[in-house]
């Protein structure tokens, strides 16, 4: 990255002929950034500012450009991975729905008044009106 970030100010400040300080910010928010991009002009850099040949400038970025595009791919693997979880779980969301719907469309259907100490059980936890008798009466 410190190579890559050097080829990026040496591509600005003498190829490009901007000023020092313009150079070195928009250097270090395109090897943030954009990885991809800071990695090629890096690499032009190398050739045109510094002279090196193209096989040695290839040889150091090509680590670079590689991550990048690993980076690149993984991000994008990551998001088609989330897109089918959260379809899996919408899914699960509209199945859970509609049995409630079903639960609360039977529970209607019950007699309102049950006997003291039956509950009603919702998503597996249950929920009681039974009064205890020992209560203190006030």
């Amino acid at each position: 990255m410190i190579i890559q970030l050097a080829g990026l100010m040496a591509f600005f400040t003498d190829y490009v002929q901007w000023n020092l300080l313009l150079s070195v910010l928009l250097s270090v928010l395109l090897v943030m950034w954009l990885p991809l991009v800071a990695t090629v002009l890096g690499f032009v850099g190398a050739i045109q500012v510094w002279l090196w040949p193209w096989w040695l400038a290839l040889l150091v970025f090509l680590p670079g450009l590689a991550l990048s595009i690993m980076a690149i791919a993984g991000v994008g693997a990551a998001s088609l991975l989330s897109v089918f979880v959260l379809r899996k779980r919408q899914g699960q969301f509209a199945e859970a729905l509609r049995r409630a719907q079903q639960q609360q469309g039977q529970t209607s259907q019950a007699p309102p008044h049950q006997a003291s100490g039956e509950g009603d059980i919702i998503e597996g936890e249950v929920v009681s009106s039974k009064v205890d008798d020992d209560a203190p009466k006030t």
